[in-house]
């Protein structure tokens, strides 16, 4: 029983066996000093200037050169004539549907069901296409349902068909595009460790 230690158990015993620094060892933080110092302050003189910059912008400090900005821009969408939808003349209307690719137009609310022959004037053409069972996300109207009834000519274009579908198949999308792909790439870094496996 008290034989003598193998190889495994002497490295085993060094492992675990405490460590009990010098009476001259002041520690691993003591020579240490900040190596990049002029990045270090170049990096607050940015975030100085961009807090200015985003100030000036709000209108909360009155500056000539940054004129005051928007904010409803980065939620609101914007209509094919350039008007800010819930905003100004488009207030009675916040939400945006997306007649075609390019052109959207400003609704007061999303539409529920097939609506054919919607018009608008685009300036160098009139635009025609239908109205889509959608839903609102944000301020943006999402089409969820995109087939058209057994009466009606296709008028609907590629892009709104695709958001449409992968609206519909997001739970596909997600299930199998991210759980089912992690879960199978932890079971390849789970079979990685087995060493009887890596050697084949």
């Amino acid at each position: 029983m008290g034989g003598p230690r193998t190889s495994w158990q002497e490295d085993e015993a060094l492992e675990n066996e405490k460590l009990i620094a010098s009476s001259d060892f002041s520690g691993p933080t003591d020579k240490r000093r900040a190596t990049d110092v002029a990045f270090a302050m170049l990096l607050v003189l940015a975030w100085g200037a961009m807090t200015v910059v985003g100030l000036a912008a709000m209108g909360i400090i009155d500056w000539d050169y940054i004129p005051t900005g928007n904010a409803d821009y980065l939620t609101n969408g914007v209509d094919f004539e350039g008007n800010l939808c819930g905003v100004g003349e488009k207030a009675d209307s916040p939400m945006l549907y997306p007649l075609t690719d390019t052109i959207g137009v400003c609704v007061d609310k999303c539409p529920t069901e097939f609506t054919p022959d919607i018009c608008v004037d685009a300036g160098y053409d009139e635009v025609c296409s239908s109205y889509f069972p959608s839903k609102p996300v944000l301020h943006f109207c999402v089409v969820v349902d995109s087939s058209y009834p057994q009466d009606q000519e296709p008028q609907q274009s590629t892009m709104i068909q695709l958001v449409a579908d992968l609206y519909t198949a997001w739970a596909y999308i997600g299930g199998f595009g991210f759980l089912v792909a992690g879960a199978l790439g932890m079971m390849y870094l789970l079979l990685l460790q087995c060493e009887s496996i890596v050697l084949l």
